[in-house]
């Protein structure tokens, strides 16, 4: 580092970009990476240019599908290092004996997963085992529980012919979470609770958690705080220009409609047990532990229909009767899961920092969003969107003029604003 790094915090040092085992340092533009913690894998791109006197491309018979690595160091010391393949080419310009190449890649347990496929019976196993069972096994990764993590209910289930992460995907929808407590009352007609799960890749391995625990602290990583925006001012300690938020915007703040469209707050579930030929209505009613007291007043009555037929009987092979919601579990996760998808990320924040390669999709954050402008006896942060996120998508931007910055996809639910 130079020691004018901290009067530019964005300057990072470039280690290597290496294409096919080349070294392309010199003829990169950008390159940008995503963690996303609503997508199974690393996805990112980057942009190459090449000459008639160069001819990289031609002269090394490259087809857009070789191994591709870079290694990047921030202000901090930390380093980002990614391997992974690239995927095809998205876009070529040619500009006066100049060409532009724009590649997608992605990590290689995406590339593995596109040639594996599983074709297994479950037999009362946790969806954490599962989902561990295709990370690494089948895709030759490494699974990272939370800390706060509680075992889900085992599940039972077949899977005929299908690709592992499409496997982690039924698991994360049809799997329960007991830390929500979702249950039903036969007799009542009533469910309750929420339930949920999510598994996603970072640099660090794949990470899995119920949806319920990625909202408390300290799950995956300590909370990140001390980010703000500095109007006036402006800080002069190197960990506070690191943790300055260069730009920010919060495209959604709550969708009412969005929850009744859904229903989220109240559903109607017809579960049609064709077992015994009993039709029930099961009744979902949201509590404060899902969204605040003024949406439930607001929330009159139902605003969701779901049918789903019920059949718990159909793995087992002999004359004595399946236990309830062994073979089929949708009266605890259907209305459950939904809830908590669509009162998940009721506001959602994107801000830009200089280089961060120590962020991950699903750690939390403490930001705070200052006023355009305050009088000295008013320098309070904005309460509407300063507090804990959860990061639900990182994505690192590198430029051959060696900076590199760091934004952030932020959510959070209404109940954690009014905390």
């Amino acid at each position: 580092m130079t020691s004018s790094s901290t009067d530019q915090p964005a300057k990072v040092k470039m280690v290597e970009i290496l294409v096919n085992d080349e070294d392309i340092i010199g003829m990169f533009v950008d390159i940008e990476i995503f963690e996303n913690i609503f997508i199974g894998g690393i996805t990112g791109s980057i942009t190459i240019m090449d000459s008639d006197s160069q001819n990289f491309i031609e002269k090394n018979n490259i087809e857009f599908i070789e191994d591709i690595s870079f290694t990047f160091v921030d202000n901090n010391g930390v380093e980002l290092k990614f391997e992974g393949h690239m995927n095809g080419l998205r876009n070529e310009i040619t500009k006066n004996q100049v060409k532009m190449y724009t590649v997608d890649f992605t990590s290689k347990a995406v590339r593995k997963n596109e040639m594996t496929f599983v074709s297994k019976a479950f037999r009362n196993i946790s969806p954490e085992e599962i989902t561990r069972s295709m990370v690494e096994k089948k895709l030759d990764g490494k699974l990272i529980l939370s800390k706060n993590h509680s075992n889900g209910q085992p599940m039972t289930w077949v899977a005929g012919n299908r690709k592992p992460i499409d496997i982690i995907r039924y698991v994360l929808n049809h799997g329960i979470s007991m830390d929500g407590d979702p249950q039903y009352n036969k007799s009542q007609g009533t469910s309750s609770g929420s339930s949920g799960f999510l598994c996603w890749e970072t640099l660090d391995g794949y990470r899995f958690s119920s949806m319920g625990n990625l909202l408390k602290e300290g799950n995956f990583s300590d909370t990140h705080e001390k980010y703000a925006n500095y109007i006036a001012n402006m800080p002069s300690s190197k960990e506070s220009k690191l943790k300055t938020i260069m730009a920010y915007d919060f495209p959604k703040v709550g969708d009412f409609f969005e929850k009744l469209r859904s229903g989220a707050v109240k559903s109607n579930h017809v579960s049609f047990d064709t077992d015994t030929g009993i039709m029930t209505n099961f009744t979902y009613n949201a509590t404060t532990k899902e969204v605040t007291q003024k949406v439930l007043d607001k929330t009159t009555d139902t605003s969701r229909t779901i049918m789903k037929m019920y059949t718990n009987e159909k793995f087992k092979n002999d004359c004595v009767r399946e236990e309830r919601d062994t073979g089929d579990q949708s009266r605890m996760y259907l209305s459950q899961t939904i809830a908590k998808q669509n009162t998940f990320c009721d506001i959602q924040g994107r801000i830009t920092l200089a280089a961060q390669y120590n962020l991950r999709a699903g750690d939390l954050i403490d930001i705070k969003i200052y006023k355009l402008q305050y009088q000295d006896s008013d320098k309070e942060p904005q309460k509407k969107h300063s507090g804990i996120y959860l990061i639900s998508q990182v994505g690192h931007h590198f430029f051959r003029s060696g900076y590199s910055y760091t934004k952030l996809a932020l959510i959070r639910t209404n109940i954690q604003q009014t905390q």
